[in-house]
């Protein structure tokens, strides 16, 4: 059970999974800041055990430094309660890991090649965990294409190394259908694998819209496909001018 939660807390911390997990392949506008505060709820089950996870309204940070170079900061806080034959048998309410980093612009599509960026991001142990651990990496190649006024496929290539020293891939595929500029649904796949075998896999079905000029709401369900696990996640996103 302990190897599957490290699981979840990769899928819903490490890629920042949002109701979309999928990075996107181009910045913020220099000069603007996008505040995405996101929340997950996720329910795993194996044999006579089951974990709650809820990540609780986290912030996310992107701020656009130059044309092409975007800053972020995250600082997930978490709440996970552990059960064994319906007890209750372990509570936590914490901070996640902190990531801090940058994603840099590096072409446009052009033609079939896909619009591209390389995500980099420091992954900084918080708490208790802060003096026995060392800091990890995700390093994340973002691409999309879009196909007509409408169609957009989005995927993510990465690498993981955890504070704890554990390194995996993982890559993300993402297919969303835009009706208008205030209305999308979109369907996800996401997997994570070492060298030796596949991990997990997971499939996220959602909608999104504009409220206003620079507000966005996006709600998703997923399913794990690999485990007994289901979650349920949403994200408002605020674009401001600094």
């Amino acid at each position: 059970m302990r190897t599957n939660y490290l699981l979840i807390v990769f899928i819903f911390i490490v890629c920042a999974c949002y109701c979309q997990t999928v990075e996107p392949s181009s910045g913020v506008e220099w000069n603007t800041i996008q505040l995405e505060f996101e929340s997950q709820y996720a329910i795993e089950k194996e044999n006579n055990q089951k974990l709650n996870y809820w990540s609780l309204p986290s912030l996310l940070v992107r701020y656009g430094l130059l044309s092409k170079v975007e800053f972020q900061f995250n600082l997930p806080v978490v709440r996970e309660r552990l059960f064994v034959n319906n007890k209750l048998v372990e509570e936590s309410n914490d901070f996640g890991d902190m990531q801090i980093g940058m994603s840099v612009d590096l072409w446009k599509q052009k033609r079939i090649l896909p619009e591209a960026a390389l995500m980099v991001r420091a992954i900084v142990p918080v708490g208790n965990a802060r003096d026995t651990m060392d800091a990890g990496t995700i390093i994340s190649l973002n691409l999309m294409n879009r196909l007509g006024n409408q169609f957009f496929i989005g995927y993510n290539l990465g690498l993981v190394r955890q504070p704890d020293g554990f390194s995996s891939g993982f890559y993300i595929l993402n297919l969303t259908y835009e009706f208008s500029q205030k209305l999308h649904i979109f369907m996800e796949q996401f997997g994570d694998f070492t060298f030796d075998d596949f991990l997990s896999h997971n499939l996220n079905i959602g909608f999104g819209g504009t409220l206003c000029k620079n507000v966005a709401l996006d709600i998703s369900l997923g399913k794990g496909l690999s485990a007994k696990m289901n979650y349920v996640g949403m994200i408002l996103t605020w674009v401001l001018k600094s």
